[in-house]
């Protein structure tokens, strides 16, 4: 169960950044920084597989 909430707290977590990068409110490195520290919070599977 926690691997499931961790995959939609991921998700949302990256939909959510995608969007403020094409709005202009996070800079490229900005956004790599975030979607780094995400993966390394949530740690999808999908990502490690």
């Amino acid at each position: 169960m926690l691997n499931i909430k961790n995959e939609i707290a991921y998700i949302i977590i990256l939909e959510l950044l995608k969007k403020l990068f094409k709005r202009g409110l996070l800079t490229a490195e900005e956004f790599a920084v975030a979607k780094d520290l995400a993966t390394q919070e949530y740690r999808p599977a999908s990502v490690w597989e």
